[in-house]
């Protein structure tokens, strides 16, 4: 008999999406872990997207970032809302 558990991973992935937007979302209410840099994989888990994408965001504009030698820099406070209903981006 297995010992392993099937597990939803879209229920997995809407759950961490969910506490992803509770965690912005109180970020901004709050002046300390606002200025919370993220690396551009950091803020690629949250989001549920690659790091290339997030990298694109920042030399776009699109994501306001501190860019540190070859390195991006991202507050938590200035990630977008990760959607509900976005379907998984990843690369």
């Amino acid at each position: 008999m297995s010992d392993w558990i099937r597990v939803d991973e879209d229920a997995v992935r809407e759950l961490v999406r969910q506490v992803a937007r509770e965690e912005i979302e109180a970020s901004r209410e709050k002046s300390t872990p606002a200025g919370r840099y993220l690396s551009t994989g950091e803020a690629a888990d949250i989001l549920a997207v690659s790091e290339r994408t997030i990298q694109r965001m920042c030399l776009s504009g699109e994501l306001p970032a501190v860019q540190l030698g070859n390195r991006w820099k991202v507050r938590l406070c200035d990630l977008p809302t990760p959607e509900v209903d976005s379907p998984d981006s990843r690369e």
